[in-house]
């Protein structure tokens, strides 16, 4: 409750940028905490044995492994260019930013956070 309480108490003072990041980390953090299981996309995209593991046995599914290789192999609305920069080309300042907003929900996730040297 430390991040909500930090961050409402001065939300209109927050850039677009922090608001964003408050709000993917409070909707993740959401879901954790009330979901039954969660998955990674690329996890179950990746292997079909997590597809199978994570998905197919929990909801009493079938679906064949080559079923499963043609849908990972197509791209659904993919996107021919971006409006946000790569988390490489983000400035220090945003890096840490996001860092600080969302690096906690972002390592219960397995992801490894990191910002530029210096910070």
């Amino acid at each position: 409750m430390w991040l909500m309480s930090r961050f409402t108490a001065r939300w209109d003072e927050l850039s677009p940028f922090e608001k964003l990041c408050w709000g993917w980390q409070a909707e993740n953090r959401y879901m954790r905490e009330h979901a039954d299981a969660s998955v990674r996309l690329e996890d179950i995209t990746e292997s079909y044995d997590l597809f199978q593991q994570l998905i197919l046995q929990p909801l009493a599914v079938s679906v064949g492994r080559t079923h499963w290789e043609e849908a990972v192999e197509i791209p659904l609305n993919a996107t021919k260019t971006y409006s946000v920069q790569t988390w490489e080309q983000w400035p220090a300042r945003q890096q840490a930013l996001f860092a600080d907003i969302c690096g906690d929900e972002m390592r219960r996730y397995g992801y490894t956070v990191s910002r530029k040297a210096g910070l």
